[in-house]
């Protein structure tokens, strides 16, 4: 069980700084696995863990969420490379500065690289994807080699085109061009696939674009119709197409006429109608009169520029992007807050700092059968929402019987809820609440030692906030004395 309790403490926010030292002294192996499980660590425990003659310690702390950027910089020289390339970071992590880029550059320029390590380029493409401004830093790096690799990133305006070396002049001069080439007939996959997107997403060459028209698949000639490089007119003409899904390509563009709009907004098919509803050239009275079909375009992520004044819209999609999009003012977030639609009230749960506790639960709530399957599907984490620090406490125990076990699992949140019904919980159907229950304080003392010993739920029970650490570090050594 040792195991599983050392991944249980590593989850349990009442281990002080000096246990979580204790446990890198006696368990470093462990502690490096099963640290990613911890939220928060310690900067004297970050420090230590730095310093630490095993490098698998040093990668461990490297990597973790929390991690001091100061740290993950001192990292960047350390004498391991796999740690240097671990302090790269990732996404969830704050950012490193430029210095320590640019070093960390030369690092995996110098390297040797292995199967087990992976390939240099996708180190630098897992460095591209956890920080910002790689590609500037290394543009303006003084290793040529660094500037060589980022010139198969230039764009028209890149200062590479200029660089002082001729081979980073090349590259970049190649990659630009490559950038404006019109894509060919034989470029364009046999079956649809992501290379299909790839290529009619790039400059496209009359030939080509006769060959989408001629196929006729209403997938690819929707996709193809809604691109910059597909000719307006022969687009006009595909209003006509008898296939809603190029009616509905069509409806995306944005340099349609008011004429074409009008012809849209009228469409027979619904997903047409839904598609032209964002359009930037309605009028808000135009999108009230349309009637739309909000599981097409249920809370899909929207990356363009978000409009505030969407918050007010009489269209719920837009509606969602703006509650989706950056903080809005409090007023905003009221408005949104109320909105009759559960998607708008779920994207502004999840998205908006001030969205009220109530909201947080309403929306939790809202998400039972059919609409949460449709949001998970659209890769929303709907369930991220109870652990969110304004979900709401209080009152949570009348949901013990709730048909629902998500719904259940909210029982442990209650800080009133009483040791016999968390307890009584714990014998759940549902393994997945019998855990939260194993890891709730109001548990009683004398259940959460028993539980040490439960095969399933020993880790949660050691995740206990309110576990005596004491006894089970007694019996983690005990382990210990028994091994050797």
């Amino acid at each position: 069980m040792s195991q599983a309790w050392l991944c249980g403490l590593l989850r349990n926010p009442a281990v002080s700084e000096a246990l979580l030292l204790e446990l890198l002294e006696r368990h470093p192996v462990a502690m490096a696995r099963e640290l990613w499980r911890r939220d928060e660590l310690p900067v004297v425990v970050q420090e230590t863990m730095w310093r630490h003659p095993a490098s698998g310690v040093r990668a461990a702390v490297a990597g973790h969420r929390s991690v001091e950027p100061r740290i993950r910089e001192a990292l960047v020289d350390d004498p391991e490379q796999w740690v240097a390339i671990a302090a790269g970071g990732r996404r969830d992590q704050r950012s490193i500065g430029a210095d320590a880029v640019r070093r960390l550059l030369v690092r995996i320029f110098d390297g040797t690289f292995d199967e087990i390590r992976g390939p240099r380029d996708d180190v630098l493409f897992d460095l591209l994807s956890a920080e910002d401004g790689v590609l500037r830093i290394a543009t303006g790096h003084p290793d040529v080699r660094v500037r060589r690799w980022a010139a198969r990133f230039a764009m028209v305006d890149s200062p590479l085109l200029g660089d002082s070396d001729p081979e980073v002049r090349a590259v970049a001069e190649a990659t630009v061009a490559e950038r404006l080439r019109l894509r060919q007939p034989g470029e364009l996959p046999d079956r649809i696939c992501h290379g299909t997107w790839w290529v009619l997403q790039q400059p496209m060459s009359a030939e080509l674009i006769d060959l989408v028209v001629a196929r006729d698949v209403p997938e690819e000639l929707g996709y193809a119709a809604r691109q910059r490089g597909f000719p307006a007119d022969l687009a006009a003409t595909l209003l006509e197409h008898p296939h809603a899904e190029v009616r509905a390509g069509v409806a995306q563009r944005k340099d349609l006429t008011d004429e074409q709009l009008r012809r849209l907004v009228a469409d027979p098919a619904v997903e047409v109608r839904t598609a032209v509803s964002v359009h930037p050239g309605l009028t808000e009275e135009q999108r009230d009169r349309l009637d739309v079909d909000l599981t097409l375009d249920v809370l899909t992520p929207w990356h363009g520029e978000v409009s505030a004044g969407w918050a007010r819209s009489v269209n719920p999609l837009l509606r969602r992007r703006a509650a989706g999009g950056p903080p809005l003012p409090d007023d905003l977030v009221a408005v949104l807050a109320e909105d009759p639609e559960p998607g708008v009230r779920l994207m502004t749960a999840l998205r908006q700092p001030a969205a009220p506790p109530a909201l947080l639960l309403r929306s939790f709530l809202d998400l039972d059968g059919d609409f949460r399957r449709l949001v998970s599907h659209y890769l929303v984490a709907w369930d991220r929402l109870r652990e969110l620090p304004r979900f709401p406490g209080g009152g949570l125990a009348r949901f013990a019987d709730h048909a629902d076990p998500a719904v259940r699992k909210l029982v442990a949140l209650d800080p009133d809820a009483e040791p016999e019904l968390i307890a009584g919980l714990l014998a759940d159907r549902d393994p997945g609440v019998r855990k939260v229950m194993a890891a709730c304080p109001r548990l009683a003392a004398e259940r959460i030692v028993a539980l040490l010993d439960d095969p399933e739920l020993g880790e949660d029970a050691a995740a206990n906030p309110a576990l005596d650490l004491g006894d089970l570090l007694g019996r983690l050594q005990e382990e210990a004395d028994q091994r050797s």
